[in-house]
């Protein structure tokens, strides 16, 4: 069977608004990060900060950071609309989650249009990872922030 334009996956969406309690930061710098909601989420935000902070980002006045629930999604284009985005980082939160029907692979760096998406794993495997003797992980994201913060194409 042949694909057509129709050919796509719909995912219900919840209205981003709803969310304004799982919302925080300035945005000054237009960087969306989406992560889901855990235990811990206090240290887990803590060592996200540390991240940023590694490539000049201010995690509560650069980025707009949005905690979603297990199995949420949103309408990243309607969250767009009202907060500007350049870069969207998605902590182990699948880009279908965010109504984007385009392929994000794990740990690379994809432009479409004017914004850049990262997909990396979930903060809780980072976190964890940050004690064994090789953290593929890490270096991943570490390669691809640097490449969209420090050293930009």
């Amino acid at each position: 069977m042949k694909p057509n334009l129709l050919d796509f996956h719909l995912f219900p969406l919840s209205d981003w608004r709803q969310l304004q309690e799982r919302l925080s930061g300035g945005n000054a710098r237009h960087v969306l990060i989406v992560v889901e909601q855990e235990e811990n989420q206090a240290e887990l935000t803590d060592y996200l900060g540390k991240i940023l902070s590694a490539v000049k980002l201010n995690l509560q006045e650069d980025t707009l950071l949005l905690r979603l629930t297990k199995g949420e999604n949103i309408s990243f284009s309607s969250l767009a609309r009202v907060h500007p985005v350049r870069q969207t980082l998605l902590f182990g939160v699948p880009p279908r989650r965010l109504g984007l029907h385009f392929t994000l692979p794990p740990g690379q760096l994809v432009t479409a249009g004017e914004r850049a998406f990262l997909y990396a794993g979930p903060l809780r495997s980072l976190w964890e990872e940050r004690e064994a003797a090789a953290r593929p992980q890490a270096a991943a994201l570490w390669k691809n922030l640097k490449q969209l913060f420090i050293d930009p194409y």
